[in-house]
């Protein structure tokens, strides 16, 4: 087995994805070096992944470290030079999408290629999935018969806000809209299956987003083979999706997915009396590898070591990046393109929106104002903010985000979280990375002692040992959402997660679910509900504590953990049958709330948690321990691991369910009783009536409509 060795340059959000999936390929991959111009982030990520070179340019990390392979993380209108460095100097390149902003670009990192020896290579991960390399030999063995009419659909949406930031929506620095940016991996794989391509028809439009670029984009794809596909780019679409679908002579073949599939995310429909065939087709190739960076490093480094070109290989990347030219050549020259009619001198070979927009010198559409009312009857808005996090409102007011692609350092296990958490007032009641336990995030499912591992963040209590600073501070990797919505007033949103450990070993899946509904007749308080079913894919038994289960007294914290504001401390708790304070560590109840002050105006808020009944699969009938504190600090944590041990099969399930009512103001333990109910009858939101209905008209992944 060869040790590749290999730098990563630009440490933005992407990096952190490349640095982990190259972890698992153990001996294979050995990161040497990163290179990033921001010397604090540089310094970060070099620390969580244990890079030793740090560098601030690239040549000098190329003279110093002779690398075998960069990853170039940097943004689209960097990849031209910095990729033609690598490659003039004999070292590998795989770069993120877009390779390029134009063709000619994408000539010059050939020329780049060709004279420098070294191989050129694009990230594009949804080709390397098994159930795609299924589809591509099934169809390669007849048993599907030729391809007929196909359906590549990236319908997504992202709202005005996302295009504050002032490099988006720009041609110069992302070189198109969704076209370049969002639906490129759907129709590359599209593009994988069906062949050649000949000639694209198409339409682009500036529909409502302040940008410059287009914010849809619709075209007819004709195919050598005699296919004919549609595929549309959309950043206007609430209830987003991915889907692609592929009509064969004998047999239908779908995938729906959001950002990523698995082997469970299609479905194959045989022509009837072509069922077995069909069926022995698909059964004949590989199996159980999802879409991810992960499964293309993996390809890559097989090519490298058998000195082949890596995957995918420029000129397959410029297939691709033609297609999105032709999309915007025949777009803006209402006229069909051909393949190879975008040659030197021609407007879109060194420009995608070659020479300008239909809309050009219009003026770019205002972002339409915040609503002086209810945007529904119930007043919530649901806002993709960016590609990290999701931001649920109420009357135009930001009630929380959920970040669910944080920037953590390793040491604060990098997962999900809820911060801001607001009242309907506005009241923050929340704290993010105090300096005391910068791993305490607003409200996030943590959990500290799993097994040798940590899923918190910071030092690990041992038996015999106490609190020490270990290399096993695991991350929760968001995969894809698979839900999102906003219908009768409630937010709907279901997550796709893998836990994976330091060392990068993948230990849970995790199904997570959450809900967010304002409260009928509380004009001033809201709820979160929150479920979380989490699979063992480690191989053996996992056992799940707490430090009280390693020894330590009164300290069985682990699960859904909330950080209450420093104003908080010496706050309130209630239970069903007491109030106080720190006194009722450990007590065993169906519901806890926690009242507190705010400084400045000195009003009060109130949270109150509740657990959902039959959490405890052994104790069906007993409610949960809790883990709560208002000195020094305000937290609480329904606490399932408190003073017992929980071990997971193999392939078993541990699911867990809790609501939180968030509201505004002292309600005493009458008002505290009412929030308890009213956060049980929310913790119906997530149950099976909607799966139900979900899966009738959403249609999950993998299902059959």
């Amino acid at each position: 087995m060869e040790t590749f060795r290999i730098a990563i340059v630009g440490t933005g959000g992407i990096a952190a994805t490349h640095a982990r999936n190259l972890a698992p390929l153990g001996g294979r991959a050995q990161l040497v070096a990163a290179a990033d111009i921001d010397a604090g982030r540089l310094e970060d990520f070099c620390h969580r992944w244990k890079i030793p070179g740090r560098y601030h340019d690239l040549g000098a990390l190329l003279a110093a470290e002779r690398p075998d392979l960069v990853h170039l993380c940097t943004p689209p209108g960097l990849h031209k030079e910095q990729a033609a460095e690598c490659l003039t100097a004999g070292v590998n390149v795989l770069c993120e999408k877009p390779p390029a902003l134009s063709l000619a670009d994408m000539d010059e990192i050939a020329a780049a290629e060709a004279a420098g020896g070294a191989h050129f290579a694009t990230v594009f991960q949804q080709r390397f999935g098994s159930a795609a390399e299924r589809l591509r030999g099934a169809l390669a063995s007849g048993a599907l018969g030729r391809p007929l009419v196909a359906v590549c659909n990236t319908l997504w949406y992202r709202a005005d806000d996302y295009f504050a930031v002032p490099w988006r929506g720009k041609w110069e620095v992302e070189g198109g809209g969704p076209t370049m940016g969002h639906g490129i991996h759907q129709f590359d794989l599209l593009l994988s299956v069906l062949g050649q391509w000949r000639e694209v028809t198409a339409v682009a439009a500036r529909q409502a987003r302040p940008t410059d670029t287009e914010d849809l984009s619709c075209a007819i794809a004709t195919f050598e083979g005699g296919a004919i596909a549609t595929v549309t780019n959309s950043l206007l679409s609430p209830r987003e999706t991915t889907y692609l679908r592929f009509d064969f002579e004998h047999a239908t073949v779908e995938v729906e997915h959001l950002y990523g599939y698995e082997d469970d995310s299609w479905t194959v429909t045989p022509l009837p009396g072509r069922e077995d065939e069909v069926r022995a087709a698909w059964a004949a190739g590989p199996a159980g590898r999802a879409c991810g960076h992960g499964v293309q490093f993996a390809a890559v480094l097989d090519a490298l070591e058998a000195d082949d070109a890596p995957p995918v290989t420029l000129r397959q990347a410029r297939d691709t990046l033609e297609f999105a030219a032709a999309t915007y050549a025949s777009a803006f020259g209402r006229r069909p393109v051909r393949r190879g009619e975008i040659g030197t001198g021609h407007p879109f070979h060194h420009r995608m929106n070659g020479d300008g927009a239909p809309w050009s010198g219009t003026p770019v559409p205002a972002p339409a104002p915040a609503p002086a009312s209810a945007p529904g009857a119930d007043g919530l808005g649901l806002l993709p903010d960016d590609v990290t996090s999701l931001r649920i409102t109420a009357h135009g007011r930001e009630l929380t985000r959920y970040v669910h692609r944080p920037w953590d350092g390793q040491l604060e296990s990098p997962r999900p979280y809820f911060h801001p958490l607001h009242t309907l007032g506005g009241d923050r009641v929340s704290l993010y990375r105090p300096h005391d336990h910068v791993w305490h995030k607003g409200i996030a499912w943590s959990l500290p002692n799993v097994e040798t591992e940590n899923f918190w963040g910071g030092p690990t209590y041992r038996r015999g040992v106490g609190y020490a600073q270990y290399d096993n501070d695991g991350s929760m990797d968001h995969e894809a959402y698979e839900h999102v919505s906003l219908r009768d007033g409630v937010v709907r949103v279901a997550e796709r997660l893998r836990w994976h450990t330091q060392g990068g070993a993948a230990w849970f899946t995790e199904q997570r679910r959450f809900a967010v509904t304002l409260l009928p007749g509380d004009a001033d308080a809201w709820a979160l509900v929150f479920e979380s079913v989490m699979t063992n894919v480690r191989g053996r038994p996992t056992v799940i504590g707490s430090p009280t289960t390693e020894g330590r007294e009164n300290a069985g914290y682990g699960g859904l953990f909330w950080r209450g504001p420093r104003s908080f401390t010496g706050g309130r708790v209630h239970t069903p049958d007491a109030s106080g304070g720190d006194e009722l560590m450990g007590v065993r109840a169906p519901w806890l709330a926690f009242t507190g002050s705010h400084d400045d105006h000195g009003r009060a808020s109130t949270l109150a948690f509740v657990d959902a009944p039959g959490n405890d699969a052994r104790n069906p009938q007993l409610p949960t321990k809790w883990f709560v504190r208002s000195t020094p600090f305000a937290c609480v944590c329904p606490a399932p691991f408190f003073d017992e041990e929980i071990t997971v099969g193999d392939g078993e399930r541990l699911t867990r369910r809790y609501a939180v009512v968030i509201a505004d103001g002292d309600r005493g333990r009458s008002g505290v009783e009412k929030l308890a109910q009213a956060g049980g009858e929310a913790l119906g939101l997530l149950g099976h009536k909607w799966q139900q209905e979900w899966q009738q008209e959403w249609r999950m992944p993998g299902e059959q409509r």
